[in-house]
């Protein structure tokens, strides 16, 4: 999951996200948990407490980064 931050600010698509979605967002591909290949594993009380969104909001911009194609989430049965 290669993405170049500097070129975030200039994409509109990006820009039009809510702040706390876009603080999500960079919140998710800066994360050293994260892999390689982009795949993450959320801890949402320590990211709620690193952030200071409630779980709500959170939620909230996870569907908005999903429905803008930032995010694909994996449901687990």
């Amino acid at each position: 999951m290669a993405v170049k931050i500097s070129k975030l600010w200039g994409n509109n698509k990006f820009n039009n996200l809510t702040n706390n979605s876009k603080l999500f967002y960079i919140y998710l591909i800066t994360n050293p948990s994260i892999n390689t290949v982009g795949v993450l594993s959320i801890n949402f009380p320590v990211a709620q407490a690193q952030l200071g969104l409630s779980i709500k909001q959170i939620r909230v911009s996870t569907k908005e980064l999903i429905s803008n194609g930032y995010l694909y989430v994996k449901q687990y049965d």
